[in-house]
């Protein structure tokens, strides 16, 4: 234990445990490359000795505010509802744990006029999420020599030792879950997405347009661009139905989009999964549907966190950002489940 009055520094760690000072700090900090058995004595004689870490010093010696800003591009004609900030609460608080953990205050930009504000308040780094093509926040950011970690892609950027991305397998999600409805007995499957501003749009949609290709199905495609709500939902799948060829199965990119479609389905008197099968892109109000519809699962809170920590090594050891893509899964739930159709196929 420490004497009355010593302030424990990463000289009293490193003699504890018989480590240099460089290996405490990398132990510590959470860079370098340490084998997990010494980070862990590392860390354990500094929570034995009471360390606690002067993030202030820190920041004065290198000369950093310890300020990380976390914003939301969001498109002006775009819409937003509390239940669809769930993701987003998730992803910010995985950021806001990695941030604090770290010694970095976080301020939120929840919408891109309030990051606007943020002209006149110094940070050292920024992460932007649901980042589109081309996106004014993240451009904004690299100008003014801000490095930038996105979750979700801008195409129009080139590499830039600035810039990072954290994403989600849109493409390889929705493949999923359209082998799953075609297994299942889906004829014909159609898709409803948002603004192919943004990249996980077109991902999906590539890779609808591969599997139409590999089943021989007519590709049926709504594009409700950036009002993506429920309404938007109900009206393309209300369209779909009325086709003299409706779909039996639809991928809806967001889970408003796809609880729209739902309500289309039954106010057509149609049963879900029976007569139409749906499937979602985003988790939320999947869930919690009258039927509960399959969903991907991006895991938002793991998207924060990785964000995070990449934009933080960055800002203290220069190491390059790079690119890295968090698995994800698919929910699947009564939506998609097995009926009459799968046994006739």
């Amino acid at each position: 234990m420490t004497h009355a009055g010593k302030r424990v520094g990463i000289v009293d760690i490193a003699k504890a445990v018989g480590v240099s000072k460089a290996s405490v700090s990398y132990a510590l900090n959470g860079t370098g490359r340490l084998d997990p058995e010494t980070r862990d004595r590392i860390l354990k004689a500094a929570g034995d000795l009471g360390y606690k870490a002067n993030f202030s010093a820190r920041n004065l010696r290198r000369k950093g505010t310890g300020v990380v800003i976390v914003g939301l591009s969001i498109a002006p004609t775009s819409t937003r509802s509390s239940q669809d900030m769930r993701y987003f609460m998730a992803a910010w608080q995985g950021a806001l744990d990695v941030a604090l953990e770290r010694g970095y205050l976080m301020l939120f930009a929840p919408s891109q006029v309030f990051a606007q504000r943020l002209d006149h308040i110094p940070c050292d780094g920024a992460i932007v999420m649901d980042a589109r093509t081309p996106d004014p926040l993240v451009g904004k950011f690299l100008k003014a020599g801000i490095p930038v970690v996105t979750i979700g892609q801008d195409t129009t950027l080139e590499a830039n030792p600035k810039l990072g991305l954290v994403d989600s397998p849109h493409g390889e999600i929705a493949q999923k879950a359209l082998d799953l409805m075609s297994a299942r007995g889906a004829r014909q499957v159609a898709l409803i997405q948002g603004s192919s501003a943004y990249h996980f749009n077109r991902l999906v949609r590539e890779a609808y347009e591969a599997f139409c290709s590999r089943t021989d199905q007519v590709p049926q495609i709504v594009d409700v661009g950036y009002v993506a709500s429920e309404t938007a939902g109900h009206d393309a799948m209300h369209a779909l139905l009325s086709r003299d060829d409706p779909p039996d199965a639809v991928f809806a990119g967001l889970d408003r989009l796809a609880t729209g479609a739902l309500l289309a389905v039954e106010r057509a008197g149609l049963k879900v999964p029976d007569d139409v099968m749906i499937a979602a892109g985003s988790d939320g109000l999947t869930e919690r549907s009258s039927i509960p519809i399959t969903s991907s699962e991006l895991y938002p809170d793991q998207l924060g966190r990785s964000a995070m920590d990449m934009l933080i090594r960055h800002i203290e050891t220069g190491d390059e950002m790079g690119r890295i893509i968090i698995p994800g899964a698919l929910n699947e739930r009564a939506s998609t489940a097995a009926s009459l159709k799968e046994t006739v196929k």
